[in-house]
């Protein structure tokens, strides 16, 4: 957890000073049944949004927080306690400067494209109930820091991209997900380190791979251009015939 939060915080040091109002940073979070679940899911989304900003005050680093209190790896810049993932975890995406506390997810999903989508989702792969996969799912970005309103432009993209590859590496080793799903496109990963090979283009599934920790990665392409329970269908079955494939 040390070598991540060390990441996060040179991630964080990219940001100018003066332009820290201006830009989102969120790291890796999990919900509070994370680590029970037989399967762990890490989803892993293209870029944050303002939408997953939080509406509570108060700062998971603030002084008025124990100082015993635990929380995951978040990329705020701050350091916290070193609390294992299954330590009851909670979401912390932030902005760059406010690092403000929230319940996991807030109950929503980054991207609109897939907000049907992930409960039903982890339904069919996980076993839960749609209310539940908030608390039962890790969720990170393939890129960590965007700006508040608007596109990131290529420059910024470029200036996170090797350390991002290196902290969603490192975010996998710790958080030690079964399941890793990349809601990206093969487009956004390609030129990324990570243990990927591409599939046929035009499937829902665009490549596959297999992680260090025995994990298996599927990266779908980057919106959903049928129904939703045929994209989510597909997911589920391309899961499962890798998984089958090992016996």
């Amino acid at each position: 957890m040390e070598r991540l939060q060390s990441l996060y915080d040179q991630l964080i040091a990219l940001i100018p000073e003066e332009d820290i109002d201006r830009y989102l940073a969120c790291g890796c979070s999990a919900g509070a049944q994370y680590s029970a679940m037989d399967r762990r899911l890490l989803i892993v989304e293209k870029l944050p949004k303002i939408e997953d900003m939080p509406r509570e005050s108060g700062c998971c680093c603030d002084s008025s927080h124990s100082s015993n209190s635990s929380h995951d790896a978040c990329g705020c810049g701050h350091s916290h306690s070193n609390a294992s993932p299954g330590d009851n975890s909670r979401a912390h995406p932030h902005s760059a400067s406010a690092h403000k506390e929230h319940r996991p997810f807030g109950g929503a999903v980054n991207s609109t494209d897939f907000s049907g989508a992930i409960p039903k989702l982890c339904r069919h792969l996980l076993g839960i109930s749609a209310s539940q996969w908030p608390e039962c799912i890790a969720k990170t970005y393939l890129y960590k820091v965007a700006p508040m309103a608007g596109k990131p432009s290529s420059a910024l993209l470029a200036q996170q991209h090797d350390l991002c590859g290196q902290i969603l590496s490192e975010e996998i080793r710790v958080f030690d997900p079964t399941h890793v799903l990349f809601l990206t496109g093969w487009s956004a990963v390609w030129d990324f380190d990570f243990p990927i090979y591409p599939l046929l283009k035009g499937e829902t599934t665009e490549a596959v791979g297999r992680a260090e920790n025995g994990a298996h990665i599927l990266v779908s392409r980057y919106a959903i251009r049928d129904s939703e329970d045929k994209f989510v269908s597909d997911i589920v079955a391309a899961f499962e015939a890798l998984y089958a494939n090992e016996a």
